[in-house]
Order: structure tokens, then sequence, then C-alpha cells
């Protein structure tokens, strides 16, 4: 090969590798609402990880939910708050588990369920403890935090709820 087809050959492998470290407009949107959400403009973070959730963004998606569930920046929605986590959930994020196990286990935004919570809580943990999410702190805190809560569960499920909690902790785990 010749020097300048080496040279051709290198800058066109160059250019696929900052095209690959491009952000797409789903980050763009998604770090725009983390600084909205820093800033307290919360109107601002949920239109932002809206578009983010448009383009299937997980951590959109749990972010989004935890302001439909708070009420911040408009009114509160726990329903729809629930829908994203579970839509989070499904696509593995861990934190999206922990707010479903919390959810299901007070009755908030759905049907008490404490099989239910005991399987997003185990769910949390081993996604979390897998390390797929953005930061590696916050998904130690998050296996920390479901790990404390299934505990607590568990002492008070008698042991025909506890078989089912498990069965359906299969049930719950991220789909490839």
């Amino acid at each position: 090969m010749t020097t300048a087809r080496r040279a051709i050959a290198f800058l066109g492998l160059l250019a696929a590798a900052l095209l690959g470290c491009a952000e797409t407009p789903s980050t763009v949107a998604y770090n725009r609402g983390v600084d909205a959400y820093r800033a307290g403009d919360f109107a601002q973070a949920r239109t932002e990880w809206a578009r983010s959730v448009e383009e299937g963004d997980p951590d959109a998606m749990n972010n989004l939910g935890y302001l439909w569930a708070r009420g911040f920046g408009g009114e509160a929605d726990l329903a729809r708050a629930v829908a994203l986590w579970e839509r989070a959930a499904r696509l593995g994020q861990s934190e999206s588990m922990l707010h479903l196990g919390v959810a299901y286990e007070r009755g908030v935004g759905v049907a008490k369920d404490e099989a239910q919570a005991y399987a997003w809580y185990f769910c949390a943990v081993r996604n979390a403890e897998a390390g797929r999410g953005r930061d590696p702190a916050a998904e130690q805190d998050v296996a920390d935090d479901a790990r404390r809560r299934l505990v607590d569960l568990v002492e008070n499920l008698p042991a025909t709820r506890l078989d089912e909690a498990r069965a359906r902790a299969y049930d719950c785990r991220p789909r490839p």
C-alpha cells in the first residue's frame, strides 16, 4: 500500500472514530435536561428529557418519571411516572427498578403488591451490581438501597408470598 493510500485509510478510520464519539440528539437533550434540573428549571428538564424519551433513552425515562412523581415542573402524575419507570426498567435501568419496587411496596401509582415490590428490588440489585448504568457510584447506591429494602420487606412477607415474589423476580429482569 502506498503512503498516500495509507494516509487516506487512516483519515477514513479517524473520521469514523470521531463520528462514533459524536453526541446523538438524544444525548444532547438528556444533558440539557440534567443542566436544567441542576439549575432548578424543572419544566425545562421535563421538556428536554421528554425529547430524549422519544428516542428511547432509559435514563431520561427514569428522570422524567421522577419529575412526574414529585410534581416538579408541573403536575404530579404517579401513573405516568410508574409507566415511564416500567418502560425504563424493562430496558435495564436500575434506578427505575428501585422506584418501581417502592411504588409497589407503598401502593403509590399502582396497586400495593409486596411480591411485585420484592421482584423489582431483587432486579434492581442484580442489575446495578452488573454495572450497566452511566454512573458506577449511583449504581452502587441503587444496589445498596434496594438490598436494604429487600431485607425489610422479607421480614414481613409470609412464606407463600415470598415464593411468589421470587418467581416474579425472574419476570422483571431486563430483556436483551
